[in-house]
């Protein structure tokens, strides 16, 4: 059905919310040009009013999804949830690793104002579960090449009394800010010894061709004998270098 140039005026007008809904380029063409009204028909415009909305919907949906946000803020007027942040130090993971678990759906999440709020019973059953496919076969024993062979930092140092929690709680903090990760290790190990209950085993495991030199490594170690300094007591710390001959 074709729209005579009166009806077209009082279509405009009645429904103007359509016509302003066109492309820039197809009103302005319309109007400036004064283009036959008999060329218009009702199902063209109502045609393009529909794109118009789709896009429109397409692009609230699209600002309606969760964004990532710089800063994890708390938020503690809610009973029954807990932040991004307050959810991470519960976990022992990190804020950017939690925001990851929300939108992917291992944790539901609300969103009030700015802040992501997760309900505190869901972040008290969580778990992590393991990562990647299960090991079917146990590795097999390698022996390195001279070019390119393993070097072992071993270090003995005892607890100071009744720093045993404290300790566990300043490696939760190294791991989950990323701290002294030893440029050049492709092994680290904290080990509590079951023999010395007082007494913990650092095992890294350095490789030739990244190892940096002796200063930096030193540089490292005296790092994370800082951090440690008021849970382990550094002046019983016994230290031995060896090559490593075998490994998997």
């Amino acid at each position: 059905m074709s729209l005579s140039p009166h009806y077209l005026s009082y279509y405009i007008v009645a429904h103007g919310v359509y016509f302003l809904l066109m492309p820039a380029s197809i009103s302005i063409s319309l109007l400036a040009n004064q283009v036959n009204a008999d060329e218009v028909s009702i199902a063209y415009i109502l045609q393009i009013t529909k794109c118009q909305i789709k896009k429109s919907n397409q692009k609230v949906q699209t600002t309606n999804r969760l964004q990532p946000m710089d800063n994890y803020v708390d938020f503690p007027n809610m009973p029954d949830y807990v932040s991004i942040k307050e959810a991470a130090e519960m976990l022992g993971l990190s804020a950017n690793r939690v925001y990851e678990y929300v939108t992917e759906g291992r944790l539901s999440g609300v969103r009030a104002a700015d802040v992501i709020m997760i309900p505190l019973e869901e972040v008290k059953r969580f778990k992590r579960g393991s990562t990647g496919r299960p090991r079917k076969t146990n590795p097999r024993w390698r022996i390195s090449p001279d070019t390119n062979q393993q070097f072992m930092t071993l270090i003995l140092v005892r607890i100071r009394p009744a720093q045993q929690d404290k300790l566990i709680r300043k490696l939760e903090a190294i791991k989950q800010d990323d701290q002294h990760i030893f440029p050049g290790t492709v092994a680290r190990y904290v080990v509590n010894s079951k023999a010395t209950p007082e007494q913990v085993v650092i095992i890294l495991i350095w490789r030739a061709s990244m190892v940096p030199d002796e200063a930096k490594r030193e540089e490292a170690l005296e790092g994370f004998r800082q951090t440690l300094a008021d849970v382990l007591d550094w002046s019983t710390a016994q230290y031995d270098d060896g090559t490593v001959l075998m490994h998997t």
